[in-house]
């Protein structure tokens, strides 16, 4: 089975067309518009497929001539995950760009430990087996991730 990171010399513009595309089209479905923050934050998080800190989005901008301050990136990136664009890595504090082309998936992160690049998975037998147990522990799922540390192939190699 092929890796899930995508190589380190991949068409980036590809990713990122089709996060932009994918996000265009859920905020179209609810009714959503994006500001100016939840734009500059997106387009941080897409640089790369490195989990980013607030801070760090906050750096990013700023190498764009803008200036955000912790609290806007903090509330654009609350709107960006409610709208399922934007994934918030809990045990590392870190946020990255959703990349799968599913619109509405509970995806399980690959996420490595040394470069600190993610890999999304969306693994229908695993957000299947989270459902269900859910359903019949009687617990009302409203948002699931699962978050898998390690060491990504060029990390390895």
């Amino acid at each position: 089975m092929a890796s899930l990171f995508p190589d380190i010399k991949h068409s980036h513009h590809r990713c990122v067309k089709s996060a932009k595309l994918r996000a265009t089209k859920l905020a179209e479905e609810s009714g959503k518009k994006f500001g100016a923050n939840q734009v500059l934050v997106f387009d941080a998080l897409l640089q790369s497929h490195q989990a980013s800190s607030a801070y760090e989005i906050v750096e990013s901008v700023a190498k764009n001539g803008k200036r955000l301050q912790a609290v806007q990136v903090y509330r654009a990136l609350e709107t960006l995950i409610k709208m399922g664009i934007v994934h918030r890595i809990q045990s590392m504090n870190a946020y990255i760009a959703c990349t799968s082309d599913e619109e509405h998936h509970n995806p399980q992160l690959l996420f490595c430990s040394s470069c600190k690049r993610v890999a999304e998975l969306t693994s229908p037998t695993i957000s299947e087996l989270i459902s269900k147990t859910a359903e019949q522990t009687q617990f009302k799922l409203e948002y699931g991730l699962v978050e898998l540390v390690g060491l990504c192939p060029e990390c390895t190699g």
